[in-house]
């Protein structure tokens, strides 16, 4: 219920036009299944068109990929047979991507250091930002790119970076 709770409190805050919105749930309350539900309805609703999921590490994005791949949210299926899903390896998505999993880290990298495939301001209209406040503690789940991108001081500029350069909610 507390699930559902958000999910509705969610789309509407959207139908309020907010922009920024924070959902708080406790560890082991479901978090990833709760987005997984809010993607399902935000895209089967046609309220957007594709949603990037953004985590801070690559352990999470396979987390996402796991939850997304085996939870059934409709007739059986799971959001991925539902949807084109692009996941962490996927580092650019197809025009008929609608959920798209990336690092933090490799949104910088393709946003604003490099020339090609960068990605236009409207090619993501919801973004998700996946347990945003653990930063950069656990720095033994981190890949060598992500060790190499973890200045502390500038983590939370970079999450603003690549939010504020799309046009999304």
């Amino acid at each position: 219920p507390y699930q559902e709770k958000a999910i509705l409190d969610v789309e509407k805050a959207i139908e309020q036009n907010r922009r920024e919105i924070l959902v708080a749930m406790a560890t082991g309350t479901g978090k990833t299944r709760m987005a997984l539900g809010l993607i399902y309805r935000l895209i089967k609703l046609k309220r957007f068109k594709r949603v990037l999921f953004l985590v801070d590490r690559e352990a999470l994005g396979k987390q996402a990929e796991d939850v997304f791949s085996d939870t059934r949210v409709e007739s059986f299926q799971t959001l991925t047979e539902i949807f084109d899903l692009k996941t962490l390896k996927n580092k650019i998505p197809d025009d008929t991507t609608k959920v798209h999993i990336a690092t933090v880290q490799g949104m910088i990298q393709r946003l604003f250091y490099q020339e090609e495939s960068v990605p236009t301001v409207d090619q993501y209209d919801c973004i998700i930002v996946d347990e945003a406040h653990r930063g950069y503690s656990l720095d033994r789940e981190m890949s060598d790119f992500e060790l190499e991108n973890r200045d502390h001081q500038d983590y939370i500029s970079k999450y603003r970076k690549v939010i504020e350069y799309f046009d999304a909610v």
